[in-house]
């Protein structure tokens, strides 16, 4: 079936953060590149601070602006546009993002698909939600399941990803000279001697990784990234003889921390791309580290009871067919699983993290992640799936 217009709106409700806003703004730049699909892409997030953040070229004061070809509208439930809305042929809800109520009587009469993308997970019992019909429309509204096998629309990824990879790749040594050259000069420590880690997660004990790291014989550079991950490594290192040596970075033996500032969404995917080994949280940022093909520990968002240590079995039950090592294989499963215990998003103690497989291993780890990448391009993305459902309807 034909759609009357190219034009595609995307919904968008920030609950978690950067990595809701990060993927629906993607989102948005992905199909405005993709031939065919959008002439006019728009979204409407409740949240302009939080996108502005990785997205410095969004005003946050702006209800309505156009930038790099997205038209992004602020809006919520309570908010009626000052615009007139005429609906797009195709709605996406981004991440559950239901339609704001003010806007669902236009876009019943007028739109004619709906994509309600769910959150990526590795959950085997997401498979067969994949495609199904949502009732209760008189327009076809299907559920998008993101994942990692054929039986979902698999994840989130660029057109020209296989370029952007091996342009950073050819590049590394120079990125990772801009990254932090200046925290080298004031850590008198060799460029190519130095581990680099970048630290985006939700709060957290790092006692054991800093104890783990320690014990290396080579200096260490822990990139830190986040409110939430920021202020557990301050609050570790509060009683430690560390040495300040500027504002946003501090010394602790071999360990350098920096603290810095929130980057945009291309330099944080550098960073990922550069780094030796990444911490990343949610499911954004999982997808951009597989994508980058370092070796990683995920931390899961917490949804109470634990139950998001179902989700960290699952994505291991994934990585499992590409791994070639069971014994290692077995202490980063059970390092990922550790690292993901927790009642609630809080600073916990876990005495049970041992990094020291880890971190004697994890190049090995680094050539299961890329198998993973590979076997993800190959089979297609989110886009590609989104084009097959406008052709079925």
């Amino acid at each position: 079936m034909d759609l009357a217009n190219n034009n595609v709106d995307i919904f968008c409700r920030v609950i978690d953060n950067y990595g809701d806003a990060g993927f629906s703004y993607r989102l948005a730049l992905v199909l405005c590149r993709r031939k065919g699909i959008g002439a006019e892409i728009r979204l409407f997030i409740d949240n302009l601070k939080t996108l502005h953040k990785i997205v410095p070229e969004i005003d946050p004061t702006q209800e309505f602006q156009r930038v790099n070809d997205i038209t992004v509208i602020l809006f919520d439930d309570k908010h009626i546009l000052s615009k007139k809305y005429e609906p797009a042929s195709l709605i996406i809800e981004s991440l559950a993002s239901n339609i704001p109520i003010f806007l669902k009587e236009s876009i019943m009469s007028q739109s004619q698909l709906i994509l309600n993308i769910e959150h990526l997970t590795a959950e085997t019992a997401f498979e067969s939600m994949h495609g199904l019909s949502m009732p209760g429309y008189p327009i076809p509204r299907f559920l998008v399941a993101q994942g990692f096998s054929d039986k979902t629309a698999g994840i989130l990824i660029e057109d020209d990803i296989l370029q952007k990879i091996q342009k950073i790749e050819k590049n590394r040594k120079k990125i990772r000279k801009t990254l932090f050259s200046q925290y080298v000069e004031l850590a008198a420590v060799e460029p190519e001697s130095i581990l680099l880690v970048s630290v985006f997660s939700y709060q957290h004990d790092f006692s054991n990784l800093v104890i783990d790291l320690a014990k290396l014989e080579r200096p260490v550079m822990l990139y830190v990234l986040g409110e939430l991950s920021q202020e557990s490594i301050h609050k570790l290192l509060n009683d430690k003889p560390i040495v300040k040596l500027s504002d946003k970075l501090v010394q602790l033996g071999n360990l350098y921390f920096v603290f810095e500032n929130f980057l945009t969404m291309e330099d944080y995917d550098r960073l990922l791309m550069v780094s030796d080994f990444n911490f990343v949280r949610g499911e954004d940022s999982l997808a951009r580290a597989i994508l980058a093909g370092n070796p990683f520990i995920w931390h899961s968002y917490d949804q109470g009871d634990n139950y998001h240590l179902n989700k960290v079995s699952a994505f291991l039950n994934v990585l499992s067919k590409y791994q070639d090592d069971e014994i290692l294989f077995k202490e980063y499963s059970h390092l990922l699983l550790a690292y993901n215990v927790r009642q609630s998003n809080a600073v916990n103690v876990n005495s049970d993290e041992n990094y020291s497989q880890y971190l004697n291993k994890f190049a090995k780890i680094k050539n299961w992640v890329y198998h993973l990448r590979q076997f993800l391009i190959e089979r297609g993305g989110l886009i590609t799936e989104i084009e097959r459902f406008i052709e079925k309807i």
